[in-house]
C-alpha cells in the first residue's frame, strides 16, 4: 500500500534448497501487504494530532487511501516504540560523542492535557469505568545554534525521565565532552533542576524574557501594594 494506492508486483520467486527466496523484494525492501515508509510517515502525522480511527478518515479525504483503523494503530505504535529504544541507545553511547564541541540550545516545557483512564481492575466492560483527566506531557528540544535542524522529544512520565530525553536530545545533536548548552525555559523548578542534573557544568539556565515579565509584574503589584485598576 502507497500513498497512490494498492500497488501489485508480479515477481519471479526461486527455491533453493526447499526454501522459498525472494531476490526482488528483498533487495528492494519490499514485503506483501506492507505500507511504504511515505505512507507510514503520513499515518503517524496524522495519528498523532488526532485519534486512530480520525487519521483513517484523512487519509482517505486527502490522499483517497483506504487504511484500517488498526493499521494505523499498529505503525503508529511501532514508530513510537522505535523512537523509544532510539532514545535509550542515545544515552548509552554518551561516552562516544567526540569532535568539535558545539554551542547548543536547549528547551523545555510542561503542558497539561486531557487523557481517559481505565480501571484495570474493573470487570466486565472496562469503558464503563473509564474517566477523564488531566496529565502533564513534558516537551523538550535541542538545536545547534544557527540551525533549523532540531531534535524533540515528549514524555509524560517523572520530571527525571524528561530529563533523560533531554539529554538524549543534546548527544544526538553532537554534544560532547566540549559543547555547551544553554538552556531556556518558563523558570519552573523542575526543569531548572533538570538542566544542572543532566548537564551540570556544560549548561547554563536562562528564564525567558516572556515568562520573567510576566513574573516581574506579579511582584511589582505586591511591592507597589495597589491593584490592577489603582492609579
Amino acid at each position: 500500500m502507497t500513498t497512490y494506492g494498492k500497488v501489485r508486483l508480479c515477481e519471479r520467486c526461486l527455491t533453493v534448497a526447499g526454501h522459498r527466496i525472494r531476490p526482488f523484494s528483498e533487495n528492494a525492501h519490499i514485503h506483501c501487504r506492507d505500507y511504504s515508509l511515505p505512507l507510514q510517515r503520513r499515518l503517524v502525522d496524522f495519528a498523532s494530532d488526532s485519534s486512530f480511527a480520525t487519521a483513517s478518515q484523512k487519509m482517505e479525504e486527502h490522499y483517497g487511501v483506504i487504511v484500517p483503523e488498526s493499521s494505523v494503530r499498529a505503525i503508529t505504535l511501532g514508530h513510537a516504540r522505535c523512537m523509544s529504544e532510539q532514545s535509550k541507545a542515545s544515552l548509552k553511547n554518551c561516552q562516544e560523542c567526540v569532535g568539535e564541541g558545539k554551542q547548543l540550545i536547549g528547551e523545555m516545557d510542561g503542558s497539561m492535557i486531557p487523557v481517559v483512564l481505565f480501571d484495570e481492575e474493573a470487570e466486565g466492560d472496562k469503558r464503563k469505568a473509564r474517566k477523564v483527566d488531566w496529565q502533564e506531557a513534558k516537551l523538550c528540544l535541542v538545536y545547534e545554534q544557527g540551525s533549523c535542524d532540531k531534535r524533540h522529544r515528549v514524555v509524560m512520565g517523572e520530571p527525571g525521565e524528561a530529563g533523560d530525553q533531554w539529554l538524549s536530545c543534546a548527544i544526538e545533536q553532537g554534544l560532547n565532552r566540549q559543547s555547551s548548552i544553554h538552556c531556556v525555559s518558563d523558570g519552573a523548578k523542575w526543569i531548572a533542576s533538570q538542566a544542572d542534573r543532566v548537564f551540570a557544568s556544560q549548561g547554563s539556565f536562562l528564564v525567558d524574557y516572556y515568562h520573567l515579565c510576566e513574573y516581574i509584574a506579579d511582584a511589582a503589584k505586591e511591592c507597589i501594594g495597589k491593584d490592577e485598576k489603582g492609579p
